[in-house]
């Protein structure tokens, strides 16, 4: 990535350029905010300001009012440097649109996450505004307010009449349309005051972490809140998954491992497009995976950690495998004798074994409390009691 580096002490400057470098970053420095307003004027291959706040002729409060105020192509990352770090004086600096914020004496751990943090929001822009332009085929025209907007997925079992509803936007317009940070999101929906924000801020000190992973830590929202918040800031529809949203097909084009790895879950197929719930839409590397692997643009929508983690268990753990244990004893038994499920080899491997196995995984990840096996005419129905 280019960065921006803005400081008017020298020998911070010097050490800050250092350490970004070190990084694998391209860095350029302005001595104040008024150098660095016309560097970023002229330069379009900036994509991360690091700002100093106190600095002569326009300080880095107005410098990022100006950034966020300005019609550009992308998504401009915005982080405050910064020594005073007193709560009022860090919400002003989120307010004015800031991302992410570095108290000094700068710590390179923390500089490094804030960054992988901005390339991602910046690469995710690309990626979906390069998608955008094949589907349209629209020139873009982006908005430095929001880092990326993304079709609207309709949630499954909504209801609309479509005389008394206005046309969908469409998907150059929605990326275009300007969207809010987390926080104010989370503040202007009533889900966190001012004074837990404060808090959070306080306690974000000196760690890596998001502010929304912290105030999810305190205990302020949950986790779907941010989920939430963050769809809403995207542009991407949030999804409350069951396992009536997920079509086998669709889930079956990307092997389990890869998606457990990347935390998604594919759900269902819209035009040449495979819609995917996803707990981070923002990793770009997980969206090239998945594209390359299922040979389809990724559409993304945003889901808990939790609900994908459950409604994975509930889709893999016995579905794939109990297609592969009756498979693997189809093709150990003979054409003319009865399925073999190895009931008297008593061997971990025998697949009567393998095949109780994914029922209690199945079970412990439903937290159900019991297991109910009914034997019918042709088929073994296997029911699971959870909350009653």
């Amino acid at each position: 990535m280019k960065i921006l580096l803005a400081e008017d002490d020298a020998v911070s400057r010097t050490i800050a350029k250092r350490t970004i470098e070190n990084l694998g970053h391209d860095c350029v420095t302005a001595k104040d905010g008024l150098e660095a307003w016309d560097m970023y004027q002229n330069n379009p291959d900036i994509e991360v300001i690091v700002s100093d706040w106190m600095m002569p002729n326009v300080n880095g409060l107005e410098l990022c009012n100006r950034v966020r105020g300005l019609e550009r192509e992308g998504y401009t990352f915005f982080i405050f440097l910064t020594s005073l770090g007193s709560r009022d004086h860090l919400l002003e600096g989120m307010k004015a649109g800031a991302d992410e914020y570095l108290t000094k004496p700068l710590d390179t751990e923390q500089l490094r996450m804030k960054l992988i943090s901005a390339s991602r929001v910046t690469a995710l822009y690309h990626h979906m505004r390069t998608e955008d332009n094949a589907g349209d085929a629209v020139p873009p025209t982006g908005s430095n307010s929001a880092p990326v907007s993304i079709p609207a997925v309709s949630l499954r079992g909504e209801r609309r009449n479509p005389s008394s509803v206005p046309a969908a936007p469409s998907r150059v317009e929605r990326r275009n349309r300007m969207r809010g940070k987390v926080w104010d999101i989370l503040l202007s929906k009533g889900k966190i005051s001012e004074e837990q924000m404060h808090e959070a801020l306080e306690t974000q000190k000196g760690s890596p972490s998001e502010i929304g992973k912290t105030l999810v830590s305190l205990g302020f929202i949950s986790e779907a809140d941010l989920a939430q918040a963050q769809a809403e800031r995207l542009s991407l529809d949030y999804v409350e998954l069951t396992e009536a949203d997920v079509d086998p097909e669709a889930a079956r084009l990307v092997p389990e491992k890869v998606l457990r790895r990347h935390g998604a879950l594919p759900l269902r197929f819209e035009d040449e497009r495979l819609v995917v719930a996803m707990s981070d839409p923002t990793n770009i590397y997980a969206l090239e995976d998945l594209r390359m692997i299922s040979g389809r643009q990724i559409q993304p929508v945003i889901a808990t950690e939790n609900d994908l983690r459950r409604i994975q268990t509930r889709v893999f753990a016995v579905g794939e495998q109990v297609t592969d244990i009756l498979e693997g004893a189809r093709e150990e038994s003979t054409e003319d004798s009865d399925l073999d499920l190895g009931v008297e080899a008593g061997s971990d491997e025998a697949p009567i074994v393998r095949l109780v196995d994914s029922i209690l995984q199945r079970a412990v990840g439903d937290g159900a409390s019991d297991i109910h096996i009914e034997p019918q005419a042709g088929e073994l129905v296997v029911g699971l009691r959870v909350d009653g």
